[in-house]
């Protein structure tokens, strides 16, 4: 699969795109986390997700500069596309991810 394919078009998600996975570890960019004021994701996002992480997720790093964001898991405690699908069509997510 082509790596634009990979990319929700969804009116009702946050647009990403997966740039890599392997079992335990995703990267994927999210151009809208560009866009967030410095000061908003520096006070919130990089110390912790303003959102309770789900038993299987072991690390959450949030990368403003790349517009990504790298999720370590554990692959038998989780469905992490799932998971991800679920979190780009969260109401709440959605409302932060506006500024």
């Amino acid at each position: 699969m082509l790596a634009a394919e990979k990319e929700i078009k969804e009116e009702s998600s946050i647009p990403y795109r997966i740039l890599y996975h392997r079992k335990g570890y995703i990267r994927i960019e999210v151009p809208s986390l560009t866009s967030l004021c410095w000061s908003f994701l520096f006070m919130n996002l990089r110390k912790s997700p303003p959102f309770p992480l789900p038993a299987g997720i072991t690390d959450f790093r949030v990368n403003p500069l790349k517009g990504s964001i790298v999720i370590t898991y554990e692959p038998d405690g989780i469905d992490i596309l799932k998971y991800i699908k679920k979190m780009a069509s969260d109401p709440e997510i959605r409302k932060i991810m506006k500024g």
